[in-house]
């Protein structure tokens, strides 16, 4: 398996994990329950994600259970976010360093915990990731009692594009903007997909802002975990997105060529 070099890799390696900062005076091997200050970029990327305001220190690591003991962090739906810079001294990122105002592929592993808010504008609701012009983002929100995972963007318009997930189980989100449409698969444990219909959708209005993970606007936070995020500045298709899948899948779910069973976060 082959995949493009992503604009930003984030993930918790359990092996090799010195450059993931438990607080503030240096880093160090986590262990459950842990503080996390910063989650480090372990790509090809622009830099580092720090935790910044009043929720440092407030994101806890959790260690998942077997097939592979993955770590994970718990957002706790009240002040924990990270947001994207440099490095932990230097000016954020705005968001044109992730995706093209035309074209991105993010995908995801999450473990939602709970999905409430149902504010009538995707952008105001828990944010797993959202910019802070509140023009691109990923979110949960509660649609009329259906829990789903949205992709928003903003071209003049609030476009959005979702699938029904529950809470309490894992989850594969792959969103893209391709061809004027956005499109989001969300995979769940059992590995079956869910596809809605292309939504069209211009070019992103403006991409000045910087990247929050965790939080949105009018304080709506993410509450569940979060494993992996890997960032495109273009729409994969065909054999990329293939390989994009399986090595989400392959990661979060278990192998196929082992014995599987439900990886969950604990």
């Amino acid at each position: 398996m082959s995949l493009p070099t992503t604009n930003l890799t984030l993930h918790l390696n359990a092996s090799v994990n010195t450059n993931i900062w438990k607080n503030s005076n240096g880093t160090g091997v986590p262990v459950d329950g842990d503080a996390i200050q910063r989650w480090d970029d372990e790509g090809d990327g622009i830099g580092d994600i720090a935790m910044i305001g009043v929720g440092a220190n407030s994101t806890i690591w959790r260690q998942s259970t077997p097939l592979m003991r993955l770590p994970c962090l718990d957002f706790n739906g009240s002040v924990d976010e990270f947001t994207c810079r440099n490095d932990a001294d230097s000016a954020n990122h705005p968001i044109s360093d992730l995706i093209t105002n035309s074209a991105f592929t993010v995908a995801v592993a999450v473990y939602p915990e709970v999905i409430a808010s149902s504010n009538a504008n995707t952008y105001d609701n828990d944010a797993i990731f959202i910019d802070t012009g509140g023009f691109w983002g990923l979110v949960t929100k509660d649609v009329a009692g259906v829990k789903q995972i949205r992709g928003y963007n903003w071209d003049g318009s609030d476009d959005s594009i979702g699938a029904t997930v529950a809470t309490g189980r894992t989850w594969i989100a792959i969103y893209r903007h391709d061809t004027g449409n956005l499109k989001l698969t969300v995979i769940a444990d059992t590995r079956v997909e869910t596809t809605p219909a292309d939504v069209p959708s211009g070019n992103t209005s403006s991409l000045t802002g910087v990247m929050h993970i965790g939080s949105g606007f009018g304080g709506h936070h993410y509450n569940g975990r979060i494993g992996e995020m890997a960032f495109y500045n273009a729409s994969l298709t065909g054999s990329a997105l293939t390989d994009l899948k399986n090595y989400f899948m392959d990661k979060w779910f278990g192998s196929q060529t082992r014995s599987r069973g439900q990886l969950v976060f604990m």
